[in-house]
C-alpha cells in the first residue's frame, strides 16, 4: 500500500484519501551555487478539491510500476498516466540515462510494457501535469547518493516541461544491515 499510496489521489470525486502529504514537491526547490545543491521544502498537503490530473509521468522503477499498475482502474475519471521502468534504477543512472539520451527505459502503460524510450522522448509525448522521480531503495537513506544527480535531473525536466509539477516518490531506505 505505501508503495501505490504517491498517486492513489489523481481525481478529485472518487479518492479523497490525501497521499501527496508525504511527498516533496520541488516548486519552491532552490538551485544553490555551483555544486548544484538542492533545497527540498515540503508544502501543505493537497486537499482532493484541489487536485485535477490528467498526465503523470513517472521516471523510476518497481516502485513507480507498482504505483502506476492499477491507477487507471482506481481513477474515475479519464487519465493518462505512463511510467519510465528500469529495475533497480537509482538517480545517478537516470542523470547518466539523461546525459547520453539513452532510450533504456521500458515504456509503460498501466504496468505493460509498450516499447524502448529516453527520458528526452517521454517528456516530448505530452504535456505533463505532474512527473515523478525517484531514488532507488538501497541508497534512498544515503543523502550524498542523491547529488548532483537529483538536482541536474530537476533541470532537465523543467527545460523540457516547464509547466509539471515535479514530485519526488520517497522509497523507504533500507536498514543499515540490509
Amino acid at each position: 500500500a505505501k508503495r501505490c499510496a504517491l498517486l492513489m489521489i489523481l481525481t478529485k470525486s472518487y479518492i479523497k484519501e490525501i497521499a501527496f502529504r508525504e511527498s516533496i514537491f520541488f516548486d519552491k526547490c532552490k538551485i544553490q551555487n555551483a555544486k548544484c545543491k538542492i533545497r527540498l521544502e515540503k508544502t501543505r498537503a493537497l486537499e482532493s478539491e484541489e487536485i485535477i490530473m490528467k498526465n503523470v509521468l513517472c521516471i523510476g522503477n518497481s516502485f513507480s510500476q507498482d504505483a502506476t499498475r492499477y491507477l487507471h482502474q482506481v481513477s474515475g475519471e479519464e487519465l493518462f498516466v505512463r511510467n519510465l521502468y528500469i529495475g533497480g534504477c537509482s538517480l545517478e543512472r537516470h542523470y547518466n540515462n539523461i546525459v547520453g539520451n539513452i532510450a533504456d527505459y521500458d515504456y509503460q502503460k498501466n504496468g505493460r510494457y509498450l516499447r524502448k524510450i529516453s527520458i528526452e522522448e517521454a517528456l516530448g509525448k505530452k504535456k505533463w501535469d505532474y512527473i515523478t522521480v525517484q531514488q532507488v531503495s538501497q541508497d534512498s537513506g544515503i543523502i550524498d547518493t542523491y547529488e548532483p544527480f537529483l538536482c541536474e535531473i530537476v533541470k532537465f525536466i523543467r527545460e523540457k516541461g516547464p509547466n509539471a509539477k515535479i514530485v519526488f516518490h520517497r522509497t523507504w531506505a533500507y536498514d543499515a544491515n540490509s
